[in-house]
């Protein structure tokens, strides 16, 4: 299996983890690459297992950066691709972002017998979104590394939602300070609880600004604040059920936005006292993901204890998209 195959192998896994390819599991085929790589056999152990890293530790750490440089992208595009526009670039390359002008054409009257109109061109402006460098360092104990028990496959996975979680914790934040600095009428403050009257206003005025139909994104736990004292039909009941919330209120399409625990904490990413509202194919945060994923090798011998060790690293950039046009609801 080339490296081209691996990278699809790793996006479709992402995507399917039922994936299986003749009568194995898409889980099982990409161990097999491991110890393919390895040059042993399955169930390899001891001094072999250790002689066989050795040898080939460089063409292991090929297999993880290809598959996580295909799987990450993957990944933060289908879980925040409702907020986030995601563009994905070489090394060498510049992250690029376009804003749209949305401003309508000035209709001017036109005196009789006289062609006497200010001329008007809609310019669209550009920025670049700098990136940063951002690892993660894992290990693996050298009794589970020599009895063959570690899971090449198992340490990509959990490095991808590493990296996917890290990144979603930086639109929340660029969301959370680009609403912090909005102002009325664009940022509605309620008290205790949201006002129905209020939110739809917002909706209102956000879809005439944009001059597009607009949907209001929160977490389950928000949305169902919004909605939690309307009277409801036995259908809305059932559609309640079914997704955990109502995905359309008053002619408005409502979206939940993924929940997820902060890095390290025991704490939701998300607050469940906002809602935003989002003109139809907008995105409010840019996202950009430079390069290939590095797989830096830090020696076993460097450690007390031989634990085989490598650092993860990857160019991440995200910031509030610039004049992106939308709306908050907010409890205070």
């Amino acid at each position: 299996m080339n490296l081209q195959d691996i990278a699809k192998l790793s996006k479709d896994l992402y995507t399917n983890k039922a994936l299986s390819f003749n009568e194995k599991s898409g889980q099982d085929v990409m161990r097999e690459v491991f110890f393919n790589v390895l040059g042993v056999p399955a169930g390899t152990t001891g001094q072999n297992m250790l002689t066989a890293f050795n040898k080939n530790r460089y063409d292991v750490y090929q297999v993880i950066s290809t598959a996580l440089t295909a799987a990450i992208p993957a990944g933060v595009k289908g879980k925040y691709d409702n907020l986030a526009n995601t563009l994905v670039i070489g090394f060498s390359d510049v992250a690029r972002f376009t804003n749209r002008n949305r401003d309508l054409f000035r209709v001017a009257l036109i005196a009789a017998g006289t062609q006497d109109l200010r001329r008007q061109e809609k310019l669209d402006a550009y920025y670049t979104l700098e990136t940063d460098k951002y690892g993660v360092k894992v290990y693996t104990e050298l009794e589970q590394f020599l009895n063959g028990q570690t899971d090449w496959t198992d340490y990509v996975d959990r490095i991808r939602e590493s990296f996917e979680n890290f990144v979603g914790e930086r639109i929340y934040d660029a969301i959370t300070k680009a609403y912090n600095a909005l102002s009325t009428p664009y940022k509605e403050n309620n008290t205790g609880s949201f006002d129905v009257d209020k939110t739809l206003a917002l909706a209102e005025r956000v879809s005439a600004k944009a001059n597009a139909p607009v949907a209001i994104y929160g977490t389950v736990s928000a949305l169902n604040k919004l909605t939690g004292g309307i009277q409801s039909s036995d259908n809305m009941k059932d559609e309640k059920n079914q997704y955990g919330y109502l995905k359309t209120f008053n002619g408005i399409p409502l979206i939940a936005i993924p929940q997820g625990l902060k890095n390290g904490k025991d704490e939701f990413a998300i607050s469940d006292k906002a809602l935003l509202v989002i003109p139809n194919g907008e995105k409010v945060v840019d996202v950009a993901l430079k390069g290939d994923v590095l797989v830096v090798d830090a020696p076993a011998t460097e450690h007390n204890a031989l634990q085989p060790e490598y650092l993860v690293q990857y160019e991440i950039g995200v910031a509030a998209r610039k004049a992106a046009v939308f709306g908050v609801s907010v409890i205070s």
